[in-house]
């Protein structure tokens, strides 16, 4: 069988466009994965934050003992 010019260029357009279309799927749930692995990060940074405070505000009455101190120092690190 034999292919005429345009019958082939039209079935390398269709393939190509079907190959843009799962490449487009693909990388829109490459970007949501990777809005929802940026979100886990956030979360886990702040969660980590939180409890270095909470650590270094226990550190702090404990060296010092005073509650006025420990209200100045947690200021600071705010």
């Amino acid at each position: 069988m034999r292919y005429s010019y345009s019958l082939f260029k039209k079935e390398i357009l269709e393939f190509s466009l079907k190959i843009n279309l799962s490449n487009k799927e693909g990388q829109e749930e490459m970007i949501d994965q990777m809005q929802r692995n940026k979100l886990m990060v956030d979360n886990y940074l702040q969660s980590l934050i939180l409890i270095i405070k909470k650590f270094l505000h226990q550190l702090i009455i404990k060296q010092v003992g005073s509650m006025k101190i420990y209200f100045k120092e947690v200021k600071f690190f705010k």
